[in-house]
């Protein structure tokens, strides 16, 4: 029990749902490596970062922005999505 959020179907979907931000980020940043035209797995992993790492961290702050109304309501399914996803999203 952490952050007043039940184990149960609400939250284990709240989950799965933000499971799918992770990967996508990840998605992203491993796109950017692999079209990288450098030639050192380091300098393809500084030159993914420097491409992909502002735009990933901004749609992850913006997404962020976006959930606060969700703290204000009284739907424990919406409270309990906004601390799941925004959990993840740190």
């Amino acid at each position: 029990l952490v952050l007043n959020i039940r184990i149960e179907t609400i939250s284990m979907i709240d989950l799965v749902m933000s499971i799918g931000f992770s990967i996508d980020n990840v998605a992203h940043y491993c796109h950017a490596y692999m079209i990288s035209r450098e030639i050192t797995t380091r300098d393809k992993a500084i030159d993914a970062l420097q491409v992909i790492g502002i735009p990933i961290l901004l749609g992850d702050a913006s997404t962020m922005v976006a959930l606060l109304p969700l703290l204000g309501s009284k739907s424990r399914i919406f409270r309990s999505f906004f601390y799941i996803l925004f959990t993840v999203l740190l």
